[in-house]
């Protein structure tokens, strides 16, 4: 998938806006999951890079598509539960939104800029998506610190950004 490409599916949802009138000069998309590695990217950003009165900090949040049903075609398809998915959809809605009003107000808080948005389906493709139509500055992501094997199995979405990304790309590794 190219970074101009739609991605199937994709849910764009403004969570938070610190304010509609600031015109930054400098936009920072930072993507969390809530695990200590983007806990540690945004506080780096904050730490290290921002000017809150002439920045602003993007926060990204990709929950996944519900899996079960999701993948139900043909006759299985009958016996799917739908209704299920739907709640299971619902309840990532809602951790994702708290994750990122969450975050969102801790950095309101230092003074700084910030605006949120949730997004939906495969984290790699929905953030280089986003992020390029966004066109930062710079983007800062956490690192899980997988070696070469996990990642070569498992994937790796700060390595994804990196190579995917034309804007700069900076990786915080939490130790």
């Amino acid at each position: 998938m190219t970074e101009t490409e739609r991605p199937v599916g994709q849910t764009n949802e403004d969570v938070h806006t610190s304010s509609e009138t600031f015109q930054p000069e400098r936009v920072i998309c930072v993507p969390i999951d809530g695990s200590k590695d983007s806990d540690y990217a945004v506080q780096w950003t904050i730490d290290h890079l921002i000017n809150p009165e002439k920045d602003q900090i993007i926060l990204l949040n990709v929950r996944p598509f519900p899996f079960s049903s999701s993948l139900a075609y043909g006759p299985a398809a009958a016996y799917a539960d739908f209704a299920a998915d739907n709640a299971v959809e619902e309840n990532n809605r809602n951790a994702s939104h708290k994750l990122l009003l969450q975050v969102a107000k801790s950095i309101k808080d230092k003074g700084v800029h910030v605006r949120a948005i949730a997004l939906r389906g495969d984290a790699r493709d929905e953030l280089v998506y986003k992020i390029s139509q966004i066109n930062p500055t710079l983007a800062v992501v956490g690192n899980r610190g997988l070696g070469q094997i996990a990642r070569a199995f498992l994937g790796s979405v700060s390595d994804h950004l990196v190579h995917h990304l034309k804007c700069p790309v900076l990786v915080t590794r939490h130790q």
